[in-house]
C-alpha cells in the first residue's frame, strides 16, 4: 500500500469515526471512499464493515438504485476474498432477486462473483449454471471482461468434471480476451487456470513455470491477497514432484498472505497441504492437529471441497497409522460428500483408490476390487495420468494378495513406466521397492531396491528408506570387509569410507551410499557443486569396491582436442585416420592398466562426439573409429554439478590372453548439492 494511500486512510478513519466530531454528518460518499482504499489495501474486514455502516445511513436511503447495488457488490467481492463462500452465496441471490431492471452491467458482475461462491462451495453444477447465464447477458451488453471471466468459470468447472480439453479452450479464450483489453490481473488469473490443466497432465515444469509467472505479475502489480492462489498452486505441484520441503516452503508463505487478509477457506487449503506434508514425513501428530483444523475450518466456511479433502487425508493418516478400519470409515463418509457434487470428479477417484487400499488391508478383497475397476474407469475418464498410474501399483497389489504373483509383477512394471512419466518419485519408489521384493534375478531385485533407496533418499523420506534399505541389506548380503573394525569415532569412519569425514547428516547418507555402491554392479553418477567433493566420492567407491587394487586414472575432458578426443578415450585402428599408423587403445578400454579412468567433464567436450557420452554411459558401448561398436567391460562412475564428471573402473584385465571372465557394468546416480558442506551426494 503507499503511503498516500495510508495517510489518507488515516484522515478518513479519523474524520469519519462513530465519535468524531463530524461523525452526525457523515455522508455515504466519504465512507464509500473509505471502503475502496480499505479493499486496495486488502483490508476486507474493515471495509465490509464500512459499508455496512454506509447502507445503514440514514442518507443511504436517497442513493439511487444502481448505486445501493454497487455498494452491495463491492461487500460481496469483500466476502469472496475472506472466504465466506457460504455468506457470498446467500448475499449474491438477494441482491439478485431484489435488483431493478435496466442494470445489466451490475447483474453480469453479481453472476459472476455468484457462480465463483457456488465453485468454492463445490455445487458445481450450479456454478456452471451461473457462469453460462453471466456469460449469456455479457455477451448481450458487449462486457468483454466479465465475458472472459463467465470463461473462466465454465473453464473451472469443466477442469472439475473432467473435460480438460474444454477446460483449455475456456480458458484460452479468456486469456486471449483478457490480452486484448490489457488486464494483466485476470490475464494472470487465466494462466493460473492453465497451469492447473498441465498440474492435472502431470506436466509439473510447464505449471510450475505458470504459477510463477502469475506470482511474478501479482508481486509486480502489489495485489498482496491474490499471491495466496499462485503459492498454493506451487505448494500441490512442488509436493506432487516430491519436492517436500519446497512445498511446505510455499505453503507457509501462502499462509502467511491468507491470515493477513482473514480468507479462512484459504487457510483451510493450506491446513490441508501442510498436514499432508507432514503425514508422508511420518510426523503424524502434526499432521493430525493440521487436518483437524481444516476439516473444522472448512465445515465453518461450508466449503465441501475442503471438507472431502481433509477427511480424505486424514483417512490416509488412519491407514499410514495402521488404522485400517477407520481409514475405510473416513473415506466412506467423504466419498458420500463428494458424489453429491461431482459423481464422477477428480476427488472420487482418488477416494476410491484409497479405499480400495484400506479394503485390501482389512480383507475386503471383493469391495477393493470393486472400489479399484471404478477409480481405474473414472480415471481414464478424466484424463488423471497421475491416478491411473496409482491404480496399477493398487492393482498388483490386488493380484499379490490373491497370490497372482506374475500378475502383481506385470502391473507394478507398467506403473513404473507410467509414473516415470509423470515424474513422481514417491510413487515411483514404492513400486521399485514392491519389484525388489518379487523379483526373480538377484541382480534385478538388487537393481529395484537401489533406484528404491535413492527416490527416497532424494525426497527425505527416512522410514520408508529405512524399510528399502533393510531390503537391499538383504538382498546384498553381507559387506565385504576392507579394512580391520575400528571405533566408531570422527576419523575411525575413514576406514569405510576413505577420505570422507562423515560429521552431518547428509554426508552420513553420502557416506553410507559411497559404500553402498562400491559392492553393486551398476553404473554410478554423482553430481554436486564445483569443490564439494564428487572425485572424493568417486575415489572412496573405487577403493572400497573389488577394483580397489587397479589404478585411477582422471582425465579432463574439457582440455581434450577436438579432433583427438575420440581417439584418446576410445582408441581407433590402424588406418582410421591420416597419421594413424597403427592400433591405439583409449583410456575407456585401457587393457594395460585394467583400474578406473576418471573423466572430468565430459560434458564439454566436443560436440561432434556428443553421440557417444549417454551410449557410453547407460549402455557402456561405443563406435570405436573405423570399427564396430565396441563393449566397455568397466564401471562407470559420473560425477560433476551437471552429471559431468566420469570415472570409469575396470574390474580385472580384458586382454585376449588373460582368459579372465567378462567383467560387469555399475551405475550409480547422484543428485545436486544444496551446500559446499556436506554437499556431494551418491545416490544410486
Amino acid at each position: 500500500m503507499l503511503n498516500d494511500d495510508r495517510k489518507q486512510i488515516a484522515y478518513l478513519e479519523g474524520r469519519l469515526a462513530p465519535s468524531g466530531p463530524t461523525a452526525p454528518g457523515t455522508e455515504p460518499a466519504d465512507l464509500e471512499m473509505l471502503a475502496d482504499l480499505y479493499m486496495q489495501a486488502d483490508s476486507y474486514l474493515p471495509a465490509l464493515e464500512t459499508i455496512d455502516r454506509v447502507l445503514s445511513l440514514p442518507a443511504s436511503r436517497r442513493l439511487s438504485a444502481e448505486r445501493r447495488v454497487s455498494l452491495e457488490a463491492k461487500a460481496l467481492a469483500c466476502r469472496l476474498a475472506r472466504g465466506e463462500a457460504q455468506a457470498a452465496v446467500a448475499q449474491a441471490r438477494e441482491i439478485l432477486r431484489d435488483m431493478p431492471s435496466g442494470i445489466d452491467g451490475l447483474r453480469v458482475r453479481v453472476l459472476v462473483d455468484l457462480a465463483r461462491a457456488e465453485f468454492d462451495l463445490g455445487r458445481i453444477q450450479e456454478a456452471g449454471t451461473s457462469a453460462a447465464a453471466a456469460l449469456e447477458l455479457a455477451e448481450r451488453i458487449g462486457d468483454r471482461s466479465r465475458s472472459g471471466s463467465a470463461l473462466m468459470l465454465l473453464g473451472n468447472t469443466a477442469y472439475r468434471s473432467g473435460d480438460l480439453a474444454i477446460a483449455r479452450d475456456y480458458h484460452e479464450q479468456a486469456l486471449g480476451i483478457f490480452r486484448r483489453l490489457g488486464d494483466e490481473p485476470r490475464a494472470a488469473l487465466a494462466r493460473n487456470n492453465i497451469g492447473l490443466i498441465h498440474k492435472q497432465l502431470c506436466e509439473w515444469d510447464s505449471a510450475a513455470q505458470c504459477f510463477e509467472v502469475v506470482l511474478d505479475t501479482y508481486q509486480r502489480l502489489g495485489m498482496f491477497a491474490e499471491t495466496a492462489l499462485p503459492l498454493m498452486n506451487l505448494g500441490i505441484v512442488h509436493y506432487k514432484m516430491g519436492a517436500w520441503t519446497a512445498a511446505e516452503t510455499n505453503y507457509h508463505d501462502c499462509e502467511a498472505v491468507a491470515s493477513r487478509v482473514g480468507n479462512e477457506l484459504m487457510l483451510a487449503r493450506v491446513a490441508i497441504g501442510l498436514g499432508n506434508v507432514a503425514r508422508l514425513q511420518r510426523r503424524f501428530a502434526e499432521s493430525e492437529t493440521h487436518l483437524l483444523a481444516a476439516l473444522d475450518r472448512a465445515r465453518r466456511t461450508s466449503a465441501l471441497r475442503e471438507e472431502v479433502l481433509a477427511l480424505e487425508f486424514l483417512g490416509e493418516l488412519d491407514f499410514d497409522r495402521g488404522r485400517a478400519e477407520a481409514a475405510v470409515s473416513r473415506y466412506h463418509e467423504a466419498l458420500a460428500l463428494a458424489e453429491k457434487t461431482q459423481p464422477e470428479g477428480d476427488l472420487v477417484v482418488e477416494l476410491e483408490r484409497r479405499r480400495a487400499e484400506a479394503l485390501m488391508g482389512i480383507g475386503r478383497l471383493d469391495e477393493a476390487e470393486r472400489a479399484l475397476d471404478r477409480a481405474t474407469r473414472l480415471s481414464r475418464f478424466t484424463d488423471d495420468r497421475l491416478e491411473h498410474a496409482i491404480a496399477h501399483r493398487v492393482a498388483g497389489e490386488l493380484a499379490m494378495a490373491r497370490g497372482q504373483r506374475l500378475d502383481a509383477r506385470e502391473r507394478w512394471t507398467q506403473a513404473a513406466q507410467l509414473l516415470g512419466a509423470c515424474r513422481d518419485r514417491y510413487e515411483l519408489a514404492r513400486v521399485q521397492a514392491l519389484l525388489a521384493r518379487t523379483a526373480d534375478e538377484p541382480r534385478a531385485a538388487r537393481l529395484h531396491a537401489l533406484r528404491a533407496c535413492a527416490l527416497f533418499a532424494e525426497l527425505g523420506a527416512t522410514h520408508a528408506l529405512e524399510i528399502a534399505e533393510g531390503d537391499l541389506a538383504r538382498l546384498m548380503g553381507p559387506a565385504p570387509v576392507t579394512a580391520p573394525t575400528r571405533t566408531d569415532s570422527l576419523l575411525g569412519k575413514r576406514h569405510r569410507a576413505p577420505g570422507l569425514v562423515a560429521c552431518s547428516t547428509g554426508m552420513a547418507t553420502v557416506e553410507r551410499l559411497a559404500r553402498r555402491a562400491a559392492a553393486t554392479e551398476l553404473s554410478v553418477l554423482v553430481t554436486g557443486e564445483t569443490g564439494t567433493g564428487k572425485e572424493l566420492v568417486a575415489r572412496t567407491i573405487h577403493a572400497q569396491s573389488p577394483r580397489a587394487s587397479r589404478p585411477f586414472l582422471a582425465v579432463n575432458c574439457g582440455a581434450l582436442r577436438a579432433d583427438l578426443a575420440l581417439s584418446q578415450l576410445f582408441g581407433h585402428r590402424k588406418g582410421a585416420f591420416t597419421g594413424a599408423h597403427a592400433e591405439g587403445t583409449g583410456l575407456v578400454e585401457c587393457r594395460s592398466c585394467s583400474g578406473t579412468a576418471r573423466a572430468r567433464s565430459p560434458v564439454r567436450t566436443p560436440k561432434a562426439w556428443a553421440w557417444s557420452r549417454p551410449r557410453m554411459a547407460a549402455h557402456c558401448s561405443w563406435m570405436k573409429r573405423a570399427n564396430s561398436r565396441s563393449t566397455c567391460r568397466s564401471r562407470c562412475c559420473a560425477s560433476s554439478r551437471v552429471a559431468s564428471t566420469c570415472a570409469w573402473v575396470k574390474p580385472r584385465c580384458a586382454a585376449p590372453t588373460c582368459g579372465s571372465s567378462p567383467p560387469r557394468t555399475a551405475c550409480c546416480a547422484g543428485k545436486r548439492a544444496r551446500s559446499r558442506s556436506a554437499a556431494t551426494c551418491c545416490t544410486v
